[in-house]
């Protein structure tokens, strides 16, 4: 897997996070509907609901992640597609 992001932080109380982008066009990944997270140095899918662009970061709110205790423990994990 090549590494495109990392998780940087939650984002407000209903389970978005925002992501540290490492391309050149920081919206680029948004083209691909599922991503992968290294969670505990395995590699799973997660299906983007909700997205949007916020600066030079991208806010993603994942399937299953609901709420801010929930998105904060994805905070650290690398992003591939």
């Amino acid at each position: 897997m090549i590494v495109m992001g990392r998780v940087s932080a939650p984002f407000g109380v209903k389970g978005w996070v925002k992501v540290q982008p490492f391309t050149e066009e920081t919206d680029s990944l948004f083209r691909y509907p599922q991503w992968w997270l290294r969670e505990t140095g395995q590699w799973r899918s997660r299906t983007i609901e909700e997205k949007a662009v916020h600066g030079t970061s991208l806010l993603v709110r994942f399937a299953g992640i609901a709420d801010r205790d929930r998105a904060a423990s994805l905070k650290g994990q690398d992003v591939a597609i």
